[in-house]
């Protein structure tokens, strides 16, 4: 029991969690009481993104242990992934009575704070947390995301920096100096790539201030961005991720851009499109009498499902001027035909190898209608009407509340008001879509 306890503990360490489970799970099986396995397991079922399962297990580990703090912190992360922030707040709060000197309990409360969309909360804990431990890499981290998230940028650029200190982000080096803002003029810079395909389309707006100051940009990026990416100004080569660099006057994260050049909110040029389709469209839209309207409904999974349900927004198809198409990729692309939804909707997932060519497409479009994905990054950089459906909690670059973007003037943000809810959102994307349609046709 206590050798498959310890062999769980292991597998998880390594970041084997289905190996993890399996031995937690094992082990219960002999003593049903053991409550480390049942948090442990717990995590190990949330890092899967598993919320439901992982709360059950935190839930078992509690009824055994009430008064275990750490217990109790995991059991407040578990209820916060169900969106149930009072409860989630109640037992992070226990855990404090407990331990009040334990940071890592204020980072998880201020996380809370952040879900429940009270920033201000949340940064007091943050800021907390690092006074207990001023290296806590984790805590700052999450607090330039706040920081972000009130639409501080001034603070939250450089604060951002913090992610290098992470485990998950090692910072790169390479044989010429970082640029830490000295002039450009006819110099070469290097922009390496990070994260992800929204926050490589979100950043690319500030390749043009290098160019501006008159750099010859060599672009990391991810295979699929390439061809978009080489068309931006000063760029004169898009490189694949990881490419080997041989020489350049300086280097810089593509997201340390703001931050070294002390940018805010008033330098986003008031989200004006700065990408452009730079191809034809392998898929040309003849149609030309009905609105031409697209549709993305599903993300990853993880940390959290963004994706909206599509048979509730088959609805969008209703109107006879509209002629809906489908910019979904991956699996969730099958849903159409789940729902025997074809003669609705088009598919056009055929035509997109890359984002170059769903820039093609985006731009034959009346209206893009999307979940948070790297496709709403896309049409807001181009310009492209949008209706944006937002969980209740979302992520940073789309601030609390409102609906409206500094970064994208085109979007417009639709919010669920309720934690795991499509109800009131679904209901103001069809009146806003009522309320285009009826605009279009006085056009």
């Amino acid at each position: 029991m206590q050798a498959l306890l310890g062999e769980g503990i292991a597998r998880q360490r390594k970041g084997d969690l289905d190996g993890a489970v399996k031995a937690f799970g094992e082990a219960l099986a002999q003593d049903s009481r053991l409550t480390a396995a049942w948090s442990n397991m717990g995590v190990a079922l949330r890092s899967q993104g598993k919320a439901d399962a992982s709360l059950a297990c935190q839930l078992r580990a509690y009824a055994l242990r009430s008064d275990d703090p750490g217990i109790l912190s995991n059991l407040g992360n578990a209820f916060r992934d169900c969106g149930r922030h009072a409860e989630a707040e109640a037992a992070l709060k226990k855990a404090l009575e407990l331990q009040p000197a334990t940071p890592e309990y204020w980072n998880n409360l201020g996380l809370v704070w952040r879900d429940a969309n009270r920033p201000a909360d949340c940064l007091a804990a943050l800021d907390k947390a690092l006074a207990l431990r001023p290296d806590y890499p984790e805590a700052a981290w999450d607090r330039s995301l706040t920081l972000m998230m009130m639409g501080d940028y001034g603070r939250g650029f450089p604060a951002y920096e913090s992610r290098w200190a992470l485990e998950k982000s090692p910072p790169r080096q390479f044989p010429f100096p970082r640029w830490q803002g000295e002039p450009l003029k006819g110099k070469s810079i290097f922009l390496h790539d990070e994260q992800g395909f929204g926050d490589a389309l979100q950043f690319a707006r500030f390749v043009k201030n290098l160019a501006e100051m008159g750099a010859r940009i060599v672009l990391e990026c991810q295979p699929t961005l390439a061809r978009l990416f080489s068309a931006l100004p000063g760029v004169v080569k898009a490189v694949p991720r990881g490419t080997t660099v041989q020489g350049a006057d300086y280097w810089a994260p593509l997201l340390s851009l703001p931050g070294i050049m002390k940018l805010g909110v008033n330098d986003l040029a008031g989200g004006q499109p700065y990408l452009k389709a730079v191809s034809e469209p392998k898929a040309r839209i003849v149609d030309q009498k009905r609105l031409k309207v697209g549709l993305v409904w599903a993300g990853k999974m993880t940390p959290r499902d963004r994706s909206a349900p599509l048979e509730r927004l088959l609805g969008l198809a209703s109107h006879p001027q509209v002629l809906l198409m489908s910019l979904q990729m991956g699996e969730r692309k099958e849903d159409i035909k789940r729902l025997h939804a074809r003669p609705l909707i088009a598919d056009l997932s055929p035509a997109i190898s890359d984002f170059a060519d769903t820039a093609a497409l985006l731009a034959q479009l009346d209206l893009l209608v999307t979940i948070d994905t790297a496709v709403a990054h896309l049409a807001g950089a181009m310009g492209v009407p949008t209706f944006l459906l937002l969980l209740h909690y979302s992520d940073w670059r789309w601030g609390v509340g409102g609906d409206s973007s500094p970064w994208y003037s085109s979007l417009r943000l639709i919010r669920q008001t309720q934690h795991g809810s499509w109800d009131a959102a679904l209901n103001a994307l069809y009146g806003a879509f009522q309320q285009w349609l009826a605009e279009r046709q006085k056009a």
